[in-house]
């Protein structure tokens, strides 16, 4: 996957290149970002806001001085952190699974964008982006080692409660829209080479994936099975470079 996803970048910038005439600029851009997903039934399971990453080239095309259409090629990480009922071991709360990422995937998606910018002081020029992206691929949520994890906690008397959190009956709904929309600054270094940073929202109607938790703990007869949908709804911060290569 990582090799596929080398080869497109590579074509994409060559291609680029090649086409000065029809492409006018490149970006590239990584940096965190926030997932938010939703839960159900949650029985005392709940989810923990945390950090992801994403990386993203793109071509961009100018019509006019302000107005440019531009598409790239991404990759995205996802994850679930998940918040459970603490262990009270001689009054000392001893967390469960911690910081723990489950349900890892990795999707790459091709995203098509209008952008309008304005010059706003000198070397300083803000924009605003709008486009849609779509699903290249996706690994599969079930194929990840980080979809059944234990830990043993010492109780009392030395003896040892074995916790366990599984992932099953994953879902990964094909051929979904995402919507995005972004606000950004350059900073322009030289006649061609500028910083980039924006933040990013993004967003579908419709589920993207989804998945089955099911938690429980030894000396609990008590099951917390609870469901995580997303609509890949996310916040990214962005920092990366602008190549103007061609003339408007």
């Amino acid at each position: 996957m990582r090799l596929s996803f080398l080869y497109f970048i590579l074509s994409f910038v060559l291609a680029s290149i090649c086409q000065g005439q029809n492409t006018h600029y490149l970006k590239v851009n990584s940096g965190p970002k926030m997932d938010f997903q939703s839960i159900k039934n949650s029985n005392g399971v709940e989810i923990v806001k945390h950090i992801d990453y994403s990386f993203s080239i793109y071509g961009g095309k100018r019509l006019s001085k302000d107005i440019s259409l531009e598409m790239g090629l991404l990759r995205h990480d996802h994850s679930t952190v998940f918040q459970l009922p603490s262990v009270i071991v001689n009054e000392e709360s001893i967390p469960v699974f911690e910081g723990v990422k489950f349900g890892k995937m990795k999707s790459y998606q091709l995203c098509f964008l209008a952008s309008y910018r304005k010059s706003i002081v000198k070397r300083w020029d803000a924009y605003a982006n709008i486009g849609v992206h779509g699903y290249l691929s996706r690994n599969s949520l079930s194929n990840q080692s980080s979809s059944s994890a234990y830990q043993r906690i010492k109780v009392v008397n030395g003896e040892t409660e074995t916790h366990s959190l599984r992932i099953y009956n994953t879902q990964q709904v094909p051929k979904i829209i995402i919507y995005r929309a972004d606000l950004g600054f350059y900073l322009n270094l030289t006649e061609r080479f500028s910083l980039d940073i924006n933040l990013s929202g993004r967003a579908s109607p419709k589920m993207t994936h989804s998945f089955d938790v099911r938690y429980q703990r030894d000396y609990s007869p008590v099951e917390s099975n609870v469901r995580v949908e997303s609509k890949a709804i996310s916040l990214g911060l962005n920092v990366g470079t602008k190549l103007r290569i061609g003339k408007l």
